[in-house]
């Protein structure tokens, strides 16, 4: 064959293996991406039904009661007779009552400081800003943990909320928990006793939010009091 043919029919032929390599290279990767859509479905968590009753139950140390949605996981530990909590779960919807003295000590500065203001007032004849209620006080320390926990956290302004312990602070939620869970929803609540700070947090993928929303305050709501 002559020299000239040759280099013709080799450029003709480069061509076309470039464009069936390049067919077959689509073909690979569109079906490596339709596994791993169908492989992050099947692991996106299912929906959790509301649950159906409660029982009320009672931290370790007696710090606090709460009602645990029947059927949900349950744990519950305490520390030297300082701090206690209860986690209950269920899939991907998670409760976590919490209590302990190092966070009620936020209230007791800011009722340490809202005396102040009141007794410069009655020296001094000008009137004192309004106070600022320790519960309050108590409640914003709180979000940052809450916050760390989650990536795009944005939190709505608290409102007062009653429960069987007396009047205490809500936040509602939302934020990201990570690529199996995805967007997430929740509330975070904050009460004060004579002793303890008492928070819960409730948190649930967004596609649950409207199902157990209702569940989460029924909960929060609950807290009271323990026998200690």
């Amino acid at each position: 064959m002559p020299q000239g043919y040759d280099n013709y029919y080799t450029g003709y032929e480069e061509p076309k293996q470039n464009k069936i390599g390049l067919v077959v290279g689509l073909v690979l990767l569109v079906a490596v991406v339709v596994a791993l859509f169908l492989l992050a479905r099947s692991m996106r968590p299912h929906l959790v039904p509301a649950p159906a009753a409660y029982i009320n139950v009672q931290a370790s140390d007696q710090s606090f009661t709460v009602d645990r949605p029947v059927g949900w996981s349950s744990t519950q530990g305490s520390f030297e007779s300082t701090d206690a909590n209860m986690d209950f779960s269920s899939g991907s919807a998670k409760i976590t009552v919490e209590s302990d003295l190092a966070g009620s000590t936020w209230g007791d500065f800011q009722q340490a400081e809202n005396n102040q203001d009141e007794n410069m007032a009655s020296m001094t004849g000008v009137k004192p800003p309004p106070p600022i209620p320790p519960i309050e006080t108590v409640h914003r320390m709180g979000e940052q943990e809450v916050a760390s926990q989650y990536s795009k956290y944005a939190e709505q302004p608290m409102t007062t909320i009653t429960a069987v312990i007396g009047e205490g602070r809500q936040s509602e939620f939302t934020g990201n928990g990570g690529i199996l869970v995805g967007p997430v929803h929740g509330y975070r609540a904050s009460f004060l006793d004579n002793e303890r700070r008492i928070t819960v947090v409730t948190v649930c993928p967004q596609r649950n939010w409207a199902i157990l929303a209702p569940s989460f305050e029924h909960v929060i709501q609950s807290v009271g009091i323990g026998k200690n």
